[in-house]
């Protein structure tokens, strides 16, 4: 699996404690709806915070494939699990 220290998050930073400073996460997605109807539940993936709406002010998780790419637009993080299960 994806336990390689040195694999690049999103922004280019690389191993887990540069990784903290730009919040990113590998992490395993949960079942929750949002993941569930995305069709990305149990798949790894990053996740990056962001802020989101018309205010820029409700921080949400944008998701990124393996290959760095933005996948579908930015969920809660809550239902990105971004709280648990991170992979490194």
């Amino acid at each position: 699996m994806v336990s390689d220290m040195r694999t690049a998050c999103p922004h280019g930073n690389v191993g887990p404690f540069n990784q903290r400073i730009c919040g990113c996460k590998l992490l395993v997605m949960p079942y929750s709806e949002v993941c569930v109807h995305m069709q990305v539940a149990e798949k790894v993936m990053w996740a990056s915070p962001t802020l989101y709406g018309k205010f820029k002010s409700t921080t949400m998780v944008q998701l990124f494939t393996l290959d760095n790419k933005p996948y579908s637009i930015p969920v809660t993080r809550g239902e990105a699990g971004y709280e648990g299960r991170p992979v490194l």
